[in-house]
């Protein structure tokens, strides 16, 4: 079935790609530490990579994938009230997680490219809505 096929490539490759976000996390937080108290300097960009990866980490790995498990494993089921699938409602997980994503990759793509609004001009927006 190609969509068994589909899936299983899916989640390898989701895999991998934890794997080396996590092999990169541990990597730059471990040299962080060492430079920090063995030279006495620190990798300023390292913490910040760190929670951005742990960030992608925990969406890949956990809601997005266990999302489609759960709609797959309840997909038989029914509502009470309404009698449809359950995986239809539940459908909000995974496709919300992949819409997150697709959010974040905006937004990281605008922030790249320089197209943001500095925060004092966030500011007073915030303050004109009031």
């Amino acid at each position: 079935m190609p969509e068994r096929r589909f899936e299983r490539y899916l989640v390898a490759a989701n895999r991998a790609i934890i794997f080396v976000m996590m092999a990169l996390m541990a990597t730059l937080v471990f040299v962080n530490v060492v430079t920090r108290y063995g030279f006495n300097f620190s990798i300023i960009w390292a913490e910040e990579v760190s929670q951005y990866l742990m960030i992608w980490i925990a969406y890949l790995g956990a809601v997005t994938v266990l999302g489609f498990r759960f709609v797959v494993f309840v997909w038989n089921q029914e509502t009470p009230v309404l009698n449809i699938s359950l995986g239809i409602p539940s459908l909000a997980i995974p496709i919300g997680a992949l819409l997150f994503a697709l959010h974040l990759l905006f937004m990281f793509r605008n922030y790249v490219e320089r197209r943001y609004a500095p925060g004092h001009i966030l500011e007073d927006l915030r303050g004109e809505e009031a």
